[in-house]
């Protein structure tokens, strides 16, 4: 044993300073958190700027407001639709229909978590974003990851539960 070094060796290597993180200006002038332990690329997904629109050949996206919303509402008659074939199968041929609702609610809110996570993370797009040639995209063209979709999908639901309670509640 080395007298004077705690740890027993002649050549301990000191550790290496904290890293810590920091908020560094953005070419606009407004700040932005960096973690030193990511990488600067992966940073740049981070946020929810996703486009659903088509790839113009000079490689930007184009963004139609009125294909995206009738996809979603086709996506959400899709959901609704199998929640109420879940309430009618219920209703007509079980000896209790007491459960018909809370298991249709269920059903529809399990296929819209699996058709919009899932499936779209596999596929690229939703039934009714498929309908309008749309895909799910970051500006520079990549997909986002499942664990981004499951963010989106939960931001979406919150808004669609909340927003009518708010307006009639």
């Amino acid at each position: 044993m080395v007298h004077g070094n705690p740890g027993g060796y002649a050549d301990a290597p000191t550790p290496p300073p904290p890293v810590r993180p920091r908020f560094e200006p953005d070419p606009n002038g407004s700040l932005h958190y960096v973690d030193p332990v990511r990488k600067p690329e992966a940073a740049k997904y981070d946020s929810m700027s996703l486009n659903a629109g088509r790839p113009r050949p000079d490689g930007t996206i184009e963004e139609p407001r009125w294909p995206m919303l009738t996809a979603f509402a086709i996506d959400l008659l899709l959901h609704a639709a199998i929640g109420g074939i879940v309430w009618l199968t219920i209703t007509e041929y079980s000896p209790d229909p007491g459960q018909a609702i809370p298991l249709a609610v269920t059903a529809a809110v399990a296929t819209s978590f699996v058709h919009r996570t899932f499936i779209q993370r596999v596929t690229g797009t939703t039934l009714g974003k498929a309908f309008f040639g749309l895909r799910l995209r970051y500006p520079d063209g990549a997909f986002p990851t499942l664990w981004q979709l499951i963010k989106l999908w939960c931001v979406g639901t919150f808004t669609v539960v909340v927003t009518p309670l708010q307006l009639f509640g």
